[in-house]
């Protein structure tokens, strides 16, 4: 997001919360009036050999700050579009710590549509402007994936992937990889009523196995498993 349209997003998001008191958009004011102070998104207590997914890596400003949290940690970090591939393997080339797959995790094997759209790239936007760049992106079953890295603890999980978070938590529901995942930190995407209602049913199926650590609705949420506070 460049310089200007990050300031238009800032005065749209304030007028719509402050202004037109939309709901969301005061929730996402409050996340970052507190997040200024707890840091959410990067301050966790994990072990030295921490596991670390980051599902949505854009140029791993996210990655590189756990990084610097996590100096010993193994942090894996997924993303589809080839150019913003091609910006993580520059920046991280001189750690191995860093593994970076330029492809996704979802429910199954498959190959998607993806608009190129900076931190809001997508395979879920139906209003496409005609001179949108779409490239073809691979999806990688996570199930597959965690079982053929051979991994059998995540400590931290970052999911922030615009629409692909309810195929992919549904999948590591259903076939308990839940239960391996120590902290899941999502950005759930409101993109309609089905969203809403899957949602909640995915939050349903999270509570029997984990519990909320902070809660802002469509902003960022975080699930650590039961039994490991």
């Amino acid at each position: 997001m460049k310089i200007h349209e990050k300031i238009i997003y800032k005065i749209t998001q304030w007028f719509q919360g402050y202004v037109l008191r939309d709901p969301d958009a005061l929730v996402a004011l409050e996340w970052i009036k507190n997040d200024r102070v707890h840091d959410f998104r990067h301050r966790y207590h994990l072990p030295q050999d921490a596991v670390i997914f980051d599902l949505g890596g854009h140029v791993g400003d996210w990655s590189a700050k756990l990084l610097e949290n996590h100096p010993t940690a193994t942090i894996y970090v997924f993303e589809v579009i080839p150019s913003y591939a091609a910006q993580l393997r520059r920046r991280f080339a001189s750690t191995r710590a860093v593994k970076v797959c330029e492809f996704g995790l979802g429910e199954a094997n498959t190959i998607l549509d993806f608009t190129v759209d900076g931190l809001s790239s997508s395979s879920f936007r139906v209003d496409i402007p005609s001179k949108t760049e779409i490239v073809k992106a691979r999806i990688v079953d996570v199930v597959d994936f965690i079982r053929d890295a051979n991994i059998h603890r995540i400590d931290l999980m970052k999911v922030n992937i615009e629409g692909g978070e309810y195929p992919l938590l549904r999948r590591l529901i259903s076939s308990d990889t839940v239960k391996i995942v120590l902290n899941l930190q999502i950005q759930f995407h409101n993109l309609g009523d089905w969203a809403i209602e899957e949602r909640e049913r995915i939050r349903a199926e999270l509570q029997k196995t984990h519990e909320l650590t902070y809660d802002y609705r469509w902003t960022f949420e975080n699930w650590r498993l039961k039994g490991n506070w």
